[in-house]
């Protein structure tokens, strides 16, 4: 009887410590911690001018749209613009077009297809326009 019960506690205890193992909270070595879920708990949310406009976006169909966004949906979380455009690459270009952005208070850029010159000149605009905006 002794020896059952002996037994029978040795395996709840066996069986404690194997799930208080796979509890364990520090990570070692290359292992991944979990997401803080409180981080992006949605996407960002917006408006792309090349689903519609292709390269040809001009000042009025992006405010149109803008406002449209403002009116209908800023209530459903969506509130980026984002302006697909072709980039000649001069950096007079690039420090007008920022000057535009900062003016509409844009606080985020998409730049697709990038070299080393766009980013350079990119970077220098936005630092001349003296409004921060993020740019993925």
């Amino acid at each position: 009887m002794k020896t059952k019960l002996l037994t029978v506690i040795f395996t709840i205890l066996c069986i404690a410590c194997s799930e208080k193992a796979t509890q364990k909270t520090q990570f070692a070595g290359n292992e991944i911690p979990p997401l803080d879920k409180s981080l992006a708990l949605k996407p960002p949310m917006g408006w792309n001018s090349w689903d519609c406009l292709g390269w040809d976006a001009n000042e009025g169909e992006i405010r149109a749209a803008a406002e449209y966004m403002d009116k209908h949906l800023k209530h459903l979380g969506y509130e980026y613009i984002v302006i697909d455009m072709s980039k000649p690459g001069a950096q007079e270009y690039y420090n007008s077009v920022f000057e535009l952005f900062a003016d509409w208070g844009l606080d985020f850029v998409k730049a697709d297809d990038m070299n080393d010159p766009d980013i350079i000149g990119m970077s220098r605009a936005m630092r001349r326009c003296g409004t921060p905006m993020g740019i993925t």
